[in-house]
């Protein structure tokens, strides 16, 4: 049985923080709705901007929905019964469903899909580890988004490439950590998307990567490949307080400090 995440990481003030972030996109949803209702002209006028926004913005409402049930479920939360299943499939599905999201806008997905990648997992839960890894990327993207499943040696492999500016080398150590992202203090979201998915890699006997270089970051998750026979179980995964020696404390602080020295 696997410890996704314990609710003692997180603690109200943390589930009201995430709260927070989701009112900005509802708001505006809200006021569009409204915008509409009084002048329904607007519509029929052919102003699509209104649309658009009403979908951008529903669409940044479900992926941040999605994220924050996955991390703020009970203290102990359970896989499925694992079972041999295609990482390429849990990837396009994720795929198919974010290029709806961001057909007409400036970027674009690139896909290289490996067929046949069969890991002991649950399809349920590499699909959410695929939604953290695009989403994240697509936040940061400038144009082009790439995503890859193949296979090397004895492991299945699914990876994402953005083309943003890459990570600060002091955000780092940080960006597997709770409540971090790049960029705290100067208006990010919170970040946990990756935290999921390294939780994820981690209790399905895999792990997590990263590479960042001036253009862009790669994020590669890497699982073994099941070959036959008894399926392995899950396994606890390491907190990422312990792991990092990080707190909500940390968090607060590392926001408050790039937030001075982005205004000093």
């Amino acid at each position: 049985m696997l410890v996704l995440l314990s609710r003692e990481m997180f603690g109200v003030q943390n589930m009201m923080r995430a709260m927070d972030e989701l009112k900005e996109p509802l708001l505006t949803i809200r006021n569009l709705v409204d915008l509409i209702n009084r002048s329904p002209e607007v519509i029929s006028k052919g102003d699509l901007s209104i649309v658009e926004m009403l979908r951008r913005n529903i669409s940044r409402s479900l992926t941040m929905l999605a994220q924050a049930s996955y991390v703020m479920r009970p203290e102990f939360a359970e896989f499925p019964e694992l079972t041999p299943c295609d990482l390429s499939v849990a990837a396009d599905t994720v795929i198919k469903a974010v290029s709806l999201s961001v057909a007409g806008s400036d970027l674009k997905m690139i896909t290289e899909i490996s067929r046949g990648l069969y890991v002991t997992g649950s399809p349920e839960y590499l699909e959410r580890a695929a939604i953290c890894l695009i989403s994240n990327a697509l936040r940061y993207a400038k144009t082009t988004v790439t995503v890859r499943t193949y296979r090397y040696g004895d492991a299945a492999y699914l990876s994402v490439t953005d083309d943003g500016d890459g990570i600060p080398p002091e955000d780092q150590p940080y960006i597997f950590a709770p409540w971090f992202s790049p960029g705290m203090g100067d208006g990010y979201d919170i970040g946990y998307g990756l935290l999921a998915a390294k939780s994820i890699a981690n209790g399905l006997r895999g792990d997590i990567s990263f590479e960042s270089r001036d253009e862009g970051c790669t994020v590669t998750i890497k699982l073994p490949l099941y070959t036959g026979g008894a399926l392995c179980s899950a396994q606890p995964v390491v907190r990422a307080s312990a792991e990092y020696g990080y707190s909500v404390e940390a968090a607060d602080a590392l926001r408050e400090r790039k937030s001075k020295t982005s205004h000093a």
